[in-house]
C-alpha cells in the first residue's frame, strides 16, 4: 500500500462526528499502522501494556503466545495520549496492580442502546470493518481530490491509492510498515522484532517486490 493511500487513511477519523468513535479509532490506528499488531494483537492490548512515558508497548499475547515490545512512533504516542485522556481514562490511569488495568485497552460502542455507552474490548471483526469504512471514507476524499487537481500525473496516483483503500485490511497495514521500515534503512532483525516474527525469513518475504512496486514499475515502462 503506498504512502499516499496509508496517509489519507490516518486522516479519515477526523471526519467522524462522534468525538469517541474518532479517538477509538485513531488508537485503533496507531496500533496497526505505527506499531504492526495483528488484528487480534490488537484486540488483546491491555492498558497495562501502554508505557507512554517509555513511548513503548508490551505485545503478551503474539503469535504463538510470544510477547515482545515495540517502540511507539510520535504520532502514535499523541494519539494514544489524546484517546486515553479523553476517552479510554479521563480520571488518569489505573492504579498498578489493580483489576482495571488488565482491562482492554480499545473500546466498543454498543451501537443499539440508548446513548450508544463504551464497554471494554473490541472483537477483530469489528477491527476488521473500522478498517474498511475508514478506507471507504479516505477513498472518497483521494477521489475527489483527483477530480479537482489538473495535474493529470498526480489525479492518476491519486485514484490508485483510493483503489488501494477500498481493499485496505489490517494485514495491508501490517504489511505497508514494514515495507515502510525497511525502505527507510531499518536492518531486517529489526523489522523481525518489531513485527513479532518467529523467523527471519518470514520477515524477510517483504524485500520482494509488492503489487504497488509492480503497478508503479508498469506505469514507469508506459510509452
Amino acid at each position: 500500500m503506498s504512502n499516499l493511500a496509508v496517509d489519507a487513511l490516518a486522516r479519515a477519523p477526523r471526519q467522524l462526528s462522534d468525538p469517541r468513535l474518532r479517538l477509538r479509532d485513531q488508537a485503533m490506528l496507531a496500533l496497526l499502522i505505527y506499531a504492526g499488531l495483528r488484528s487480534q494483537e490488537a484486540c488483546n492490548v491491555q492498558l497495562r501494556d501502554v508505557d507512554l512515558d517509555g513511548a513503548s508497548m508490551t505485545v503478551r499475547q503474539g503469535k504463538g503466545r510470544k510477547a515482545r515490545r515495540v517502540p511507539l512512533h510520535s504520532e502514535a504516542h499523541a494519539w494514544l495520549v489524546e484517546y486515553l485522556e479523553e476517552v479510554r481514562c479521563p480520571d488518569g490511569m489505573p492504579a498498578i496492580g489493580s483489576q482495571e488495568e488488565r482491562e482492554p485497552l480499545l473500546l466498543g460502542l454498543r451501537l443499539t442502546v440508548p446513548g450508544q455507552p463504551l464497554d471494554a474490548g473490541i472483537k477483530t471483526r469489528i477491527v476488521r470493518k473500522r478498517i474498511k469504512q475508514l478506507g471507504e471514507i479516505a477513498a472518497r476524499q483521494l477521489q475527489q481530490e483527483a477530480g479537482e487537481t489538473a495535474n493529470r500525473e498526480q489525479a492518476k496516483q491519486l485514484q490508485h491509492a483510493a483503489r488501494q483503500l477500498l481493499r485496505v485490511s489490517p494485514h495491508q497495514l501490517r504489511h505497508s510498515l514494514a515495507r515502510r521500515l525497511l525502505l527507510n534503512g531499518a536492518q531486517l532483525v529489526e523489522v523481525q522484532r518489531i513485527l513479532g516474527h518467529s523467523r527471519l525469513s518470514t520477515t524477510g518475504m517483504y524485500l520482494l517486490p509488492s503489487e504497488t512496486d509492480l503497478q508503479e514499475a508498469m506505469e514507469r515502462a508506459a510509452l
